[in-house]
């Protein structure tokens, strides 16, 4: 491992909201157990988590050197239970909603279309996750 002049964070322990929504506030612990504490404006927020996602994939992509069908491992939500679906009373979207390893549940909205071919993508990797043929896994 390169030799780097940084604190790494070893967990996000504490967040919630500020200045009646205007803010999302977090801790961040750190490695030797050190908290800081910081606010992002509410409209920056997608763009750090966005980021963030990116640089995840960066890493990841770099780690397993491999352009194959493996889609980042460490950054996803990880669903440990879907709780519920359901659909807009006009028929536009349908949602699912999954209990996570991160602590709260995640809502998916699609299109019907859109619903319909993760369905077929989904299946499609199942069927190539168990293939034996299939030596990238």
């Amino acid at each position: 491992m390169t030799n780097i002049s940084i604190r790494l964070i070893g967990n996000i322990p504490w967040g919630g909201a500020a200045n009646q929504g205007q803010h999302v506030v977090f801790d961040l612990q750190f490695e030797r157990g050190e908290r800081e504490r910081y606010a992002c404006p509410i409209g920056t927020m997608p763009l750090l988590v966005g980021n963030l996602i990116q640089y995840a994939g960066m890493a990841e992509a770099v780690r397993i050197k491999s352009a194959g069908r493996t889609l980042v491992e460490s950054t996803p939500y990880k669903a440990t239970e879907v709780l519920r679906s359901g659909h807009s009373l006009d028929g536009s979207t349908v949602f699912v909603e999954y209990n996570t390893t991160h602590g709260f549940p995640v809502s998916v909205a699609l299109s019907p279309e859109q619903a319909q071919q993760t369905i077929e993508f989904l299946q499609r990797e199942i069927l190539l996750a168990h293939d034996p043929q299939d030596n990238r896994n």
